[in-house]
């Protein structure tokens, strides 16, 4: 785009430049290849919440050129993030801290704007979190908190990656439609889910949810259902109807899929999930943000807006676990404890 190709050599994750420096990508999937890194001058971290405090171990002692930087970029949670603790609250002293909001940037997009007085209008919670960076703050009545959401540990992903999910029986990609794509639109709610071998237990694999046309999710819940092996694709139809199985068949009439109509109410389908996750029976591949987000707010009040990756998340591990009961009586809905 800038006419400047011919300064770099690109390869697949080495950004070489004429006068001899160099951007190296890396993802933190496997922290241990931090240990190899030498002769780093400066490391910008996005998305820095995502990073194990694993990763950081093994990333801080690697860099260790005089002079050298980190830039680090995160939108906080929870006090007890590591990024969080270690450079918020027990400030590091060779750390600058800063605070950037949407109004810093100049060229923050109009739609995003559209939809940031979207959240503001109908979640106040929410609006404050993702677009002010405040902490996640208490709910009094959700159906979920942060201690029941537990994420598989290192070695755990690294061997869910290097056997392509073989301890997985079967995986499935659970859509929950819109049918419009402005910036007021709810999102359409599509989440990976999958069943451990010969156990009660489950893993969410991934939350691709987004504000998008319906030809543009069902391309993104095909390409999941292909990438993750997926054994089918399983789709809310109160939105759509028989659209949302035409759509995708008309596409690739090979996928596997199944409808769901969903008759009774989003509490009471939330209810037998939640339950799982209180057992301790689904853990999280790595944090999903915007799913987390909407699992430890939702209360169930029909004022509040369509919590669509969490819907998803809900068709999928019905479908997985067959479990379409409700609590048991005399079980209550979560309440988070955390004071911030």
């Amino acid at each position: 785009m800038m006419g400047i190709e011919s300064f770099f050599e690109i390869s697949e994750h080495t950004l070489s430049c004429n006068n001899g420096s160099q951007f190296l990508f890396y993802g933190a999937k496997n922290p241990a290849s931090f240990k190899s890194l030498q002769g780093i001058d400066l490391v910008f971290i996005d998305e820095a919440t995502e990073l194990s405090e694993k990763a950081w171990e093994y990333l801080i002692p690697t860099v260790r050129t005089d002079d050298s930087k980190f830039l680090v970029a995160f939108n906080p949670e929870l006090a007890t993030d590591w990024c969080y603790d270690n450079f918020i609250t027990h400030t590091h002293p060779r750390a600058y801290v800063t605070k950037l909001y949407h109004y810093d940037n100049p060229f923050f997009p109009k739609v995003l704007k559209e939809e940031m007085e979207y959240d503001k209008s109908r979640s106040l919670n929410k609006y404050l979190h993702i677009w002010e960076g405040e902490l996640v703050l208490e709910v009094e009545g959700a159906y979920w908190n942060h201690d029941m959401i537990q994420y598989v540990d290192d070695a755990e992903m690294a061997k869910l990656y290097l056997a392509e999910f073989e301890q997985l029986e079967r995986i499935v990609v659970s859509v929950d439609p819109s049918v419009t794509n402005k910036s007021t639109s709810d999102a359409c709610g599509i989440v990976v889910c999958g069943k451990y071998k010969n156990k009660d237990e489950y893993l969410v694999i991934e939350d691709l949810t987004k504000i998008a046309a319906p030809n543009e999710w069902r391309d993104i819940a095909i390409l999941a259902y292909d990438n993750f092996k997926a054994d089918l694709i399983v789709a809310e139809t109160n939105q759509g109807g028989d659209m949302v199985k035409a759509s995708i068949k008309n596409k690739r009439k090979d996928v596997a899929y199944k409808g769901v109509h969903a008759s009774r109410g989003k509490t009471t389908r939330a209810e037998p999930i939640s339950a799982l996750y209180a057992d301790g029976k689904v853990k999280h591949l790595k944090r999903f943000t915007t799913l987390e987000y909407e699992m430890v707010t939702f209360t169930g009040d029909k004022k509040d807006k369509s919590p669509n990756a969490l819907d998803a998340v809900v068709h999928g591990l019905h479908e997985l676990s067959g479990n379409y009961t409700t609590v048991p009586k005399g079980m209550v809905k979560a309440t988070t404890t955390f004071n911030f």
